[in-house]
C-alpha cells in the first residue's frame, strides 16, 4: 500500500510543481542562502496578506485561515503531549 501512495505521489509530483510558484521550485533545495531568500519572500508574502485591507469576504477568509493555523497548532501540542504522557516510563 504504501508503495502505490508513493508511486502516486512520483506520478503527480510534475503537476503539483507546475503549480507552484517558479521562486519556490526544488532546483536549488541544497543551497542554504535559497532558503534565507525564500524565508524573506514567505515572511513579505504574509505581511502583505495579513495588512491587507479587509473586504467582506476577505476578511472572513483571513480570520478562518488564522483560525485554522491556531487550531492546528493547537492541535500538534495536543497530540505531542498525549504523546509523553502515555510514553512508558523506562
Amino acid at each position: 500500500m504504501l508503495f502505490v501512495v508513493l508511486l502516486a505521489v512520483a506520478a503527480a509530483l510534475p503537476a503539483l510543481l507546475a503549480v507552484w510558484p517558479s521562486w519556490f521550485i526544488p532546483s536549488r533545495w541544497s543551497d542554504f542562502s535559497w532558503w534565507g531568500q525564500t524565508a524573506q519572500t514567505l515572511g513579505q508574502r504574509l505581511e502583505a496578506f495579513l495588512l491587507a485591507p479587509g473586504m467582506g469576504r476577505d476578511l472572513a477568509i483571513k480570520t478562518g485561515l488564522l483560525a485554522q493555523a491556531g487550531i492546528g497548532f493547537l492541535q500538534c501540542v495536543l497530540c505531542e503531549l498525549l504523546r509523553c504522557t502515555l510514553r512508558p516510563n523506562t
